[in-house]
């Protein structure tokens, strides 16, 4: 009856006899409003109003009964029931609340989109955010290691232009070249130190 009313209204419609075959379908393909009778063989309406919400909190779910009660109705409403049809209700009634929980789903789905678009963006901004960090802290960093490397080769320089300009003389020349021997070997220290951090970040 309910599909007999909706269908010409461009409205696709799909039924299940009982509650575990309703559960079935649900699982095999999405579905943006289900209308839920109560009273069903197997699983209740209200058991299964709860699994819906469980498996798609976005479904809205139209509780149907043929009886009605205040205790009924807060129930479904704690289970995550959209609204409440008690019967009998015309095919005018039917398809009025229907639209309205169709519009509220994509009401939902609306801000749903708007919600993960700003996530992302903010996924973004952190990200950009991590990574002027990361490029502050390596710059100072380059700035440390090319300090640390001219200490070693300046006084390499030096020494070797003291030799050549003959300001050392030449009994002294094996200490002078055991000091270059010891900062050449301090620069290829810090260069191989180099070398492994570049490896560890690729």
């Amino acid at each position: 009856g309910c599909r007999r009313a909706l269908s010409p209204h461009g409205l696709e419609v799909v039924t299940a006899e009982h509650g575990a075959e309703g559960l079935r379908k649900l699982h095999e393909e999405p579905f943006d409003l289900i209308l839920l009778d109560a009273m069903m063989p197997g699983i209740s309406g209200l058991e299964l109003l709860g699994r819906i919400q469980e498996h798609d909190p976005d479904i809205i779910c139209v509780m149907i009964t043929g009886y009605a009660t205040v205790d009924l109705a807060a129930r479904a409403m704690k289970e995550g029931a959209y609204d409440f049809l008690p019967k009998p209700f015309t095919a005018e009634e039917l398809l009025s609340i229907v639209q309205e929980g169709l519009q509220e789903h994509h009401q939902r789905q609306a801000k749903k989109r708007q919600q993960e678009k700003a996530e992302s963006a903010q996924q973004m901004e952190r990200a950009r955010q991590e990574q002027a960090k990361l490029n502050a802290i390596e710059s100072r960093f380059m700035l440390v290691v090319v300090h640390e490397l001219r200490n070693p080769a300046g006084v390499i320089k030096n020494y070797l232009q003291l030799m050549r300009s003959g300001f050392v003389d030449e009994d002294e020349w094996d200490e002078y070249l055991e000091k270059l021997d010891l900062r050449a070997s301090q620069l290829l220290h810090m260069l191989d130190d180099l070398l492994d951090l570049a490896r560890l970040k690729e």
